[in-house]
């Protein structure tokens, strides 16, 4: 489910779709820093 009623709202969600190719691991680590609230990975 997308959430998208019109055919401009769908278009708009495939466009974010193209920013994931731009979210390396490098970038993804230096947001996580920034904003300091990195899950913590349950011991089990």
């Amino acid at each position: 489910m997308l959430g998208a009623s019109k055919t401009s709202q769908l278009k708009e969600n495939f466009k974010a779709i193209e920013a994931k190719a731009k979210l390396t691991p490098d970038v993804m680590e230096k947001i996580e820093k920034a904003l300091g609230n990195t899950p913590v990975k349950p011991m089990f």
